[in-house]
């Protein structure tokens, strides 16, 4: 009998700690992030993780096809003031050296 319930405890241990990495991992914005280059090339970031600053330059169009509002910094390092682009909104005219999606 105690061995019964030192294995159910073992199983219900792991099972508690699976289910809690699981849950633990980085959340990401559903879908991608189009904007253009100083160069004229279109990138993307695709299901960008939330909370992350990524230094990517943009100059010219940005489209927000996330779930969640992209932080546009003019400066690297996501620092400094920033402009919104809501989900599915798209900017124009728009200049950035970093990218945040705020959870």
């Amino acid at each position: 009998m105690k061995r019964i319930s030192m294995a159910l405890a073992s199983v219900g241990t792991a099972l508690v700690l699976t289910v809690g990495l699981a849950g633990s991992s980085y959340a990401s914005a559903d879908g991608v992030f189009l904007y253009t280059t100083a160069g004229g090339d279109q990138e993307t970031l695709d299901n960008p993780s939330l909370d992350r600053c990524y230094n990517r330059a943009g100059d010219g169009h940005a489209v927000n096809q996330t779930n969640r509002t992209a932080l546009v910094f003019r400066r690297a390092g996501c620092v400094g003031s920033a402009e919104r682009i809501r989900p599915k909104q798209h900017a124009f005219d728009i200049t950035f050296e970093s990218v945040e999606f705020p959870s």
